[in-house]
């Protein structure tokens, strides 16, 4: 299983864990003469459990959906795309690619495309992955034309 996978599984738990947990103490920890019958407080029990365990359940999710960085606190930004089926499109993950794909005649050359590329030392992943055939353009560059004609 991978990592995410481990993650969500743990969001599971501790969101079983919290509602059961707060049930519990609830229900057991609140005198019969502050709130009655045991049935009274297994139902004030449940609902503060599934509060509590509806807000685990919010954080759990943050958490196991986030990407970080050999351990530390912030999301680690990248520039990959994953696309499930076949690519028809355009796919650019560099800054400044300018992409043509169609019939007709070609856009004018408006000069170089966009912005100049990363310092070095501050590369990114720009990684593609495509889970059936490419038709398209794929463009993982800085400053790149693409041009793909239709017949």
């Amino acid at each position: 299983m991978n990592r995410s996978g481990l993650r969500w599984w743990a969001a599971g738990l501790l969101t079983l864990a919290a509602f059961l947990g707060v049930t519990w103490a609830v229900t057991v920890t609140i005198p019969g003469d502050v709130l009655g019958p045991l049935d009274l407080r297994v139902l004030v029990g449940t609902g503060a459990g599934t509060a509590v365990a509806a807000l685990v359940a919010l954080w759990g999710k943050k958490w196991a959906t986030t990407t970080t960085d050999s351990g530390g606190s912030e999301p680690v930004a990248t520039d990959d795309v994953a696309v499930t089926g076949p690519n028809h499109g355009i796919i650019a993950t560099g800054s400044g690619s300018l992409s043509y794909q169609g019939e007709g005649p070609l856009p004018p050359d408006t000069g170089p495309a966009g912005a100049a590329p990363l310092a070095e030392g501050s590369a990114r992943s720009r990684s593609v992955r495509v889970g059936g055939r490419n038709d398209g353009i794929i463009s993982t560059g800085d400053r790149s034309k693409n041009v793909q004609r239709r017949p």
